[in-house]
């Protein structure tokens, strides 16, 4: 009765203690999956919508249908996105996937009802709206992934409670065991027995009565008999260590083992995110080259096709002036024909506005370049912060005409031995492009002022270039360190000034951060000081 009253007991109490533990586990594991997995697929789908949207906003603008449907084409073939199109600002489609219809836009992934999560992003320009895009998701992978967690959960924990009855089971017989043990060493001893013992292989309570009852028992032994007694304790409890030892660096090795496992899959992850951010920053550079690019080819084309009428018209004229030897007055209809006092005129302006585009486009090659050669040439090495900026600002100011004739004022607030770590002529470059974006952020009849002080924080200095401009506007201070992104006129700047700087402080270690957009902009520059 009292065996199996313990065996139930232990049974019935370990197995609650483990049905609560392990529902409380699963319920939170499932929740942290589900919530991990839903947010993570909002991120993905407002970024992929806000960079879709990114993409396409050029071609929007340009209302050019073939770049559009290469994009949509571009985005489908993403396994998980099941359609995609784009609308101008009426709502009308510009393009779309020939895939499932669009639902409802979602504002959460876990309120889909459909399996498509639908998301969208405004097509914007200086504030003003010019369209949107849309891309729908589908939430099945994710839904897969929470059903196979359950149903492992599930299965685990069906597989666990089986195995506490068995442990449980074995415990409780284990302890009945011993029980018995005692119970059949007291009947001995009633009768008689006085030199009976009983084997004790643990630590706990019921070894403890057991050990007291053999100590009673062995005042009536010899002293050998008592050594060999201890003796086989001590060899007992040296076999349940070296067990216990055995088992705890198995589990140490398993452990260790699935932390490993869980490394690896991080780093692959890594390594993926890495590879679409540099594919993403990859497109968005070669999306603004080809655009910057082709307005100035755009006008030599243009030019070129208006020059060979102009000769044509020219060659016909002269054929038939040597064909009819005609004498001057018979030449003034002719000339009057070919309308020669405008083509006299007319022809030098389109080789001029020719020849400026073609500079234009050998500049951004030209900076391209440099700026690819800037990125392999960073070796550093300790240089003089203060004859940098001197310098740079030298430069700078040289290479705006309307300031050299002294309306500007640069500030440097400098101490004369902070040396920095840094490439002098790359830091030179990046100094003197961060001046002088300040300086052309200053209208020309207002006297330009530039504050340029620096703050030591930690291993790092902080170069900060402050201007007395008109600031920068909330819309563009997301898009200042693009390529080719640029507030002023066409033709007026190729918008490489930022990109370039924050690629050359990146190849020196260090960075560049707008602080402050209003009133006026506030630029800082991390160099290394170690």
């Amino acid at each position: 009765m009292i065996r199996n009253s313990i065996k139930t007991k232990t049974i019935l109490g370990v197995a609650a203690i483990e049905a609560v533990l392990l529902i409380t586990l699963i319920v939170m594991m499932l929740g942290f999956i589900r919530d991990t997995n839903f947010n993570e697929m909002n991120k993905r789908a407002n970024a992929t919508a806000q960079l879709f949207a990114i993409t396409v906003k050029d071609a929007v603008l340009a209302y050019d249908l073939a770049s559009l449907n290469a994009f949509v084409d571009e985005v489908m073939k993403s396994d998980d996105i099941l359609y995609a199109r784009v609308l101008d600002q009426q709502g009308r489609i510009l393009t779309q996937s020939d895939t499932i219809s669009p639902g409802d836009i979602d504002l959460e992934a876990s309120e889909v009802d459909d399996g498509i999560f639908d998301a969208k992003a405004v097509i914007e320009v200086e504030g003003d709206q010019y369209g949107m895009v849309e891309v729908g998701f589908s939430i099945y992978p994710i839904l897969n992934t929470i059903e196979e967690a359950k149903r492992w959960s599930y299965a685990i924990a069906a597989l666990e409670m089986v195995l506490v009855a068995i442990f449980s089971f074995v415990l409780g017989r284990y302890l009945i065991n011993k029980l018995s043990l005692l119970r059949d060493a007291a009947e001995t001893i009633s009768r008689g027995e006085l030199r009976t013992q009983i084997e004790v292989k643990g630590n706990d309570e019921i070894d403890v009565v057991a050990t007291a009852f053999n100590r009673m028992s062995s005042t009536l032994k010899a002293t050998r008999e008592q050594e060999k007694t201890l003796e086989q304790q001590l060899r007992n409890l040296n076999e349940e260590l070296e067990n216990k030892v055995e088992q705890r660096t198995l589990a140490l090795s398993e452990k260790n083992h699935l932390l490993e496992l869980a490394n690896h899959e991080i780093k692959a992850a890594q390594a993926k995110l890495i590879a679409a951010e540099k594919q993403a920053s990859l497109g968005v550079l070669a999306s603004g080259i080809a655009h910057e690019v082709n307005n100035p080819l755009s006008i030599v084309r243009s030019n070129i096709d208006t020059l060979r009428d102009y000769i044509e018209q020219c060659v016909s004229a002269i054929e038939q002036i040597k064909k009819e030897s005609m004498n001057p007055e018979q030449l003034n209809p002719i000339l009057d024909k070919a309308d020669f006092d405008y083509l006299s005129s007319d022809y030098p302006s389109l080789i001029d506005e020719s020849e400026a585009a073609i500079l234009r486009v050998t500049l951004i090659i030209s900076q391209l370049r440099n700026l690819e050669l800037n990125r392999e040439e960073s070796e550093l090495e300790l240089v003089n912060l203060r004859s940098l900026v001197e310098q740079s600002a030298e430069q700078a100011v040289q290479q705006l005409p309307d300031r050299s004739a002294g309306n500007c004022q640069i500030l440097i607030q400098l101490p004369d031995s902070l040396f920095v770590r840094a490439n002098a002529r790359l830091a030179m470059d990046a100094i003197s492009g961060v001046v002088t974006n300040a300086l052309q952020a200053v209208p020309p009849e207002k006297e330009a002022l530039v504050n340029i002080q620096c703050e030591r924080e930690g291993s790092e200095l902080k170069l900060t270039i402050e201007d007395n401009g008109m600031g920068i506007e909330t819309q563009d201070i997301n898009n200042i360190f693009d390529p080719f992104f640029t507030t002023r006129e066409i033709g007026a700047g190729t918008g490489l000034g930022l990109f370039k700087v924050q690629t050359l402080m990146k190849s020196m270690d260090g960075d560049i951060e707008l602080v402050r957009a209003k009133p006026s902009a506030l630029f800082q520059l991390r160099f290394r000081l170690d």
